[in-house]
């Protein structure tokens, strides 16, 4: 990363910073970060439930509860963008529990041919329609902790560092984690070809 990149990054963090002080001493100022995030949430949720009411109804909720505890988040460590994301995945869970009801899941056939790339030709030698087929079905066979760092990591094409702030891990563990979940997939997809 050149220094004028890294430069550009640490004023627009710094920009963000004072942003969140001026709304934790005055809510109204809250209406800049939320302009900024609400879309992005919304998609994080969206592609989570399914339904675009029910992605608005949690999308509401997550900043509902941003603003009443922001007087608790210090911009240091952590990004604003990812702590949202972490309160959206909590609230995500939370609706697939009162609803006692399997997660959704979209695999689009940008995201299949994402998958295929780590995938080996086991999925490279399949038709799109196929392989979309066979990922879900890889999908709904693991624990939805694996589910969710697939989908942060290529469905979202998120940076490690970004899912270990959004799952509170160290950026090393996410890495491990999802290297893990990988090869899982490709175990099992190796055991459905035999």
């Amino acid at each position: 990363m050149s220094s004028n990149s890294t430069s550009s990054k640490q004023t627009v963090l710094e920009q963000e910073a004072l942003e969140i002080k001026r709304a934790q001493k005055d809510s109204a100022q809250f209406e800049v970060l939320y302009k900024r995030y609400f879309l992005p949430v919304f998609r994080f949720v969206r592609q989570r439930v399914g339904s675009h009411h029910d992605a608005g109804d949690i999308t509401s909720l997550v900043f509902a509860k941003a603003l009443h505890q922001l007087h608790r988040f210090e911009p240091r460590g952590i990004a604003f963008g990812s702590w949202l994301f972490r309160l959206a995945s909590n609230e995500v869970n939370n609706h697939y529990r009162q609803l006692k009801k399997e997660r959704t899941l979209f695999v689009s056939d940008r995201d299949s041919e994402t998958m295929a790339d780590w995938g080996g030709e086991e999925l490279h030698d399949q038709n799109p329609e196929e392989r979309r087929s066979l990922l879900i079905q890889l999908l709904r066979e693991l624990p939805q902790a694996d589910v969710e760092l697939i989908e942060l990591r290529f469905f979202e094409q998120r940076s490690f560092r970004e899912i270990a702030e959004i799952l509170q891990l160290t950026e090393t563990n996410a890495r491990v984690k999802v290297h893990r979940v990988v090869d899982k997939m490709r175990r099992m997809i190796k055991s459905k070809k035999s």
